[in-house]
């Protein structure tokens, strides 16, 4: 794989999954502000990607000799030949192949960065923005039922302080 993703493609596929790792990150802090949970298989597609990121990060701990090499370098030995394969591989689906170095043993992680991979990352991201705000109107509502009082009169309500939320106008007091 290293000769076909050598470079700028692998700084792009680096840069990617740091994003993704990101995005993850904000979907469980703003999923778990309003009471929303963001199913299991979608978050444990998202943490793949953290094993691809560590892997660019780690890679001097992966050198030939180095305690964790099997996450980049793997070895056969007969009586006749010594042979050494170094670098990521891909699957058949063209979905990267990360082995984790472990204590315990190496851990395989299969990672999509395919088209395919960015369609499940858009579609978790798209329904977590659908559920967050679905509970968080529910919130606001349920704020105002119980508390009329509170709701602001439109008059008080500067220009600057108005801002559009999704398809919601929002008003934010200071």
């Amino acid at each position: 794989m290293a000769p076909r993703l050598a470079g700028k493609q692998e700084i792009v596929v680096h840069f990617f999954c740091i994003s993704v790792q990101h995005i993850r990150s904000l979907l469980i802090i703003v999923a778990e502000a309003v009471g929303y949970e963001i199913p299991p298989d979608d978050l444990k597609f998202l943490d793949e990607f953290r094993h691809l990121r560590s892997h660019y990060e780690h890679w001097y701990d992966r050198l030939p000799g180095k305690t964790n090499e099997v996450g980049l370098i793997a070895k056969a030995q007969t009586a006749t030949k010594y042979w050494i394969r170094g670098g990521l591989q891909t699957d058949g689906k063209d979905r990267i192949i990360v082995i984790e170095p472990k204590k315990s043993g190496p851990v395989t992680h299969v990672v999509v960065v395919t088209n395919d991979g960015m369609a499940r990352i858009e579609r978790i991201a798209s329904d977590a923005r659908v559920n967050v705000k679905e509970r968080a109107m529910e919130r606001v509502r349920a704020h105002y039922t119980a508390a009329p009082q509170n709701i602001p009169s439109p008059n008080t309500i500067s220009d600057d302080l108005i801002i559009t939320v999704g398809s919601q106008l929002v008003c934010q007091q200071g």
